[in-house]
């Protein structure tokens, strides 16, 4: 969760003074530490803890930008819900040795100053936020649906002897 402040706290300084709205689902163990550290940065008031998300979908619906965290090419599922509720999605990139493409599914990069002039670029260009999400959703809808995976463990499972 500290990635996510820090590069909130990185989003809202390149911003020049205009306010953006952070959104945090989610609850556990880190719950307190991550408002302490929300607080030392100076963005409590531009945070929602949303806590426990139940519904992802009304979750989701408050959302412009998804951020995500990706281990090279792989994301979460949560990452796929985005993307099929028409939200483009930016990941922060895990493993530091690899090296992010723009041609990869979801862009991602572990230089939080990447991620955040991403999702600046994202915010204010409308169009590219709409370029980004059906590039996504169209490579979602081919790879990732019940019925497209369910044909590939199929096929997995008809290999495996």
């Amino acid at each position: 969760p500290v990635k996510f402040l820090d590069l909130f706290s990185l989003v809202q300084k390149n911003m020049d003074g205009d306010n953006f709205r952070f959104i945090i689902g989610g609850d556990g163990s880190l719950n307190e530490s991550v408002h302490a550290y929300a607080k030392s940065c100076d963005l409590l008031e531009n945070i929602d803890f949303k806590g426990l998300v139940i519904d992802s979908s009304e979750f989701l619906r408050n959302l412009d930008i998804y951020v995500s965290l990706n281990i090279c090419d792989q994301t979460g599922v949560a990452a796929l819900e985005a993307i099929f509720q028409g939200i483009p999605v930016v990941g922060i990139q895990i493993d530091k040795n690899y090296t992010g493409k723009d041609s990869d599914f979801i862009w991602s990069s572990s230089d939080l100053n990447r991620v955040s002039d991403r999702i600046i670029q994202l915010s204010i260009n409308e169009n590219l936020r709409k370029e980004v999400h059906e590039s996504q959703f169209k490579t979602a809808a081919e790879m990732f649906t019940g019925q497209v995976m369910a044909l590939n463990y199929l096929e997995r499972y008809n290999r495996v002897d």
